[in-house]
C-alpha cells in the first residue's frame, strides 16, 4: 500500500514538472543555460587558460575562452591549439575519444579546434569536428568530419572571434565562439544500414535511445602551443566538467578502490625479440566502477616511442566455454564474447594518449564490430607502461543473464605485428575470473547516505527531463521500472 502511494505520489510530482518545463519554454523560447568554470593561471609554461564561460541560449553555445596571455593586438600574436571535448549524452557507448585522462569515462562525441598560429587573424582557424559511418558498399568506412566555424565561405550561423571586439564583449586575452545548436545533430553517430542490422541492431538500438543535450553533457579543455611542447593546460585539471551543474566529474580511479581482481605475470616470459618490450605483460587488474562499467590495466615491463604492439581483452561473459569463440590459454578454454583491440604506434613519449581500435562482440557464429564508439583505451608510455582498456556495461548486459557462476573469465594477449599469434598472455595458465559488474541502485542521489524526499525531488526532476541520471537499471533509458526501483529504495 505505501508503495503504491509513493509512486502515485512520484507521478504527481513529475506532472508537476513536466508542466512546468512546458510553461518555461512556451513563455521564453528556449531557456539559457550558463556557468563559468575558472582554472589557475601560472599552471603551466605554455598557452594558460584562466575562465570559461559556456552558454546556451538561443538555440546557440556561446563560448568565451581567457587567457593569461594576449593573443592578439600585439607584435607577435600568441599561438595555440586549444581542444575542446563534448560528450553530448553522457555515455561511453558514443564518441570517438575518451577525452582525456588515463582512465575516462567519457565518450567524446564532438570536438572544437581551435588554431592560432599566431600571424594575425588570417591565421586563425576554428572547427567543429566529429566522426560518422558512411556506407561505401561492401564497406562501412569511418568518416571525419569538419565543419568550419566563423568562415565567411562557408557560412553556417557560426562566429569565431579572437581578442578585442566590442560587439562580442571580448578584449585581446579572450576567444568567442558561438556556435548554432542545429550543427550538433544525429548525423555524428552511426548510420544505419542492411548491414548493420546484421550485426548490430540485433543487440543494440540504432540510433541509441540517447538525447543529445549540451545542457547535459560533459566537457573539457585542452591547449598546447603549436611551436613548443612547454606544457600543456587543462580545464578542468582532471575529468569533464558536467554542464547541468557545472560539477567536476573525475576520470575512473585507478587506485585500489575500484580493484576487483588482480594477476601477475613472470618478467622475460615474452617471446618478441629483445628490446621491443612494449609486448611484455607483467600484470592484468580488472576494475569495477560504481557506474557498472569495467576497466583493465595491462601492466607492461617497458613501452617508449620505438616500441610498435597490439593488445586484447578477451572476455568470456558467460563463463560458459560453449558459447562464443574458443579461446585456448594452457588447459583453459573461454568462449569469448566480447574482444577488445587496441594498437598504436605514434604516440609521444610519456603522454597518455587514446589507442586506436575496436570493440567486437560475438553474434551468429563470429564477432561484429561496435561501430558507435573506436576509442576506449589510453596507453602510458614509460617504464613501467600501461595499457587502460574500459568496457562499458551495457556492452556486457545482453550475454550475463545467461552469466550462473557469478565471474566473468578474462585473459589479457599482446602481439608483435605483423605476427597473428600472441606473444604474451596473462595470466600464464587459465583465466583471471572476476565478479559480475553490475550498476548499483543510485537512488541516493544528494549522497547524505539515504533516499528521502530531498532525492524524491531530484529523481523527479530528472525522470520529467528523461536525463540518465534517473536510469536506476542501467538499461540506457528511463521509464517506470526506474519509479519502481526508486520507491523500493525509499526511505532506506
Amino acid at each position: 500500500m505505501e508503495k503504491r502511494k509513493l509512486l502515485r505520489t512520484m507521478g504527481l510530482v513529475i506532472s508537476m514538472l513536466v508542466g512546468g518545463y512546458a510553461t518555461l519554454i512556451a513563455l521564453n523560447g528556449r531557456p539559457a543555460h550558463a556557468f563559468i568554470f575558472s582554472d589557475p593561471s601560472g599552471d603551466t609554461n605554455g598557452p594558460d587558460v584562466t575562465q570559461m564561460e559556456y552558454n546556451v541560449v538561443d538555440d546557440a553555445l556561446e563560448l568565451k575562452l581567457t587567457f593569461v596571455q594576449t593573443l592578439a593586438g600585439g607584435v607577435i600574436n600568441q599561438d595555440l591549439l586549444a581542444s575542446i571535448r563534448i560528450d553530448i549524452d553522457k555515455s561511453l557507448m558514443t564518441g570517438f575519444v575518451g577525452g582525456g585522462g588515463l582512465q575516462p569515462q567519457f565518450g567524446m562525441d564532438y570536438e572544437i579546434e581551435i588554431e592560432l598560429l599566431g600571424f594575425g587573424s588570417s591565421s586563425n582557424t576554428a572547427s567543429l569536428k566529429y566522426w560518422r559511418y558512411k556506407l561505401e558498399e561492401p564497406f562501412v568506412k569511418l568518416d571525419r568530419v569538419a565543419i568550419p566555424l566563423g568562415n565567411p565561405f562557408y557560412p553556417n550561423g557560426s562566429i569565431f572571434v579572437v581578442g578585442y571586439n566590442e560587439d562580442y564583449g571580448t578584449d585581446n586575452h579572450q576567444i568567442f565562439l558561438k556556435i548554432p545548436v542545429a550543427l550538433f545533430t544525429n548525423i555524428a553517430f552511426p548510420i544505419c544500414t542492411d548491414v548493420m542490422e546484421l550485426c548490430i541492431n540485433q543487440i543494440f538500438p540504432c540510433p541509441l535511445p540517447l538525447t543529445p543535450n549540451l545542457n547535459s553533457a560533459y566537457v573539457n579543455f585542452s591547449v598546447i602551443s603549436c611551436y613548443f611542447t612547454s606544457g600543456i593546460d587543462l580545464l578542468p585539471d582532471n575529468g569533464g566538467i558536467d554542464t547541468q551543474n557545472a560539477t567536476v566529474l573525475a576520470d575512473y580511479p585507478t587506485g585500489p578502490e575500484d580493484i576487483v581482481a588482480s594477476v601477475g605475470d613472470p618478467n622475460d616470459d615474452c617471446l618478441a625479440p629483445p628490446g621491443l618490450n612494449g609486448e611484455e605483460i607483467t600484470g592484468l587488474t580488472a576494475f569495477c566502477h560504481k557506474d557498472g562499467n569495467l576497466s583493465f590495466e595491462i601492466k607492461l615491463k617497458t613501452y617508449s616511442l620505438e616500441d610498435t604492439a597490439s593488445y586484447e581483452i578477451c572476455l568470456d561473459i558467460d563463463n560458459n566455454p560453449l558459447t562464443g569463440v574458443p579461446i585456448s590459454n594452457g588447459d583453459t578454454t573461454l568462449g569469448v564474447e566480447l574482444l577488445a583491440e587496441y594498437a598504436n604506434f605514434d604516440n609521444p613519449i610519456g603522454e597518455p594518449n587514446p589507442l586506436e581500435g575496436t570493440l567486437k562482440f560475438y553474434l551468429n557464429g563470429g564477432f561484429c564490430p561496435l561501430l558507435y564508439t573506436d576509442y576506449l583505451a589510453n596507453v602510458w608510455r614509460s617504464e613501467p607502461g600501461y595499457v587502460w582498456i574500459t568496457i562499458p556495461q551495457e556492452f556486457t548486459n545482453h550475454y550475463l543473464p545467461a552469466n550462473t557462476t557469478g565471474y566473468i573469465s578474462v585473459i589479457a594477449r599482446s602481439f608483435d605485428p605483423p605476427l597473428e599469434e600472441p606473444v604474451d598472455i596473462v595470466p600464464n595458465e587459465g583465466a583471471l575470473e572476476i565478479p559480475i559488474c553490475l550498476k548499483p541502485c543510485s537512488a541516493d542521489f544528494d549522497g547524505d547516505g539515504d533516499v528521502d524526499g530531498s532525492d524524491l525531488a531530484l529523481f523527479a526532476a530528472y525522470y520529467a527531463s528523461g536525463d540518465l541520471q534517473a536510469d536506476l537499471n542501467g538499461n540506457g533509458s528511463v521509464g517506470t521500472e526506474d519509479l519502481a526501483i526508486f520507491a523500493e529504495n525509499y526511505g532506506k
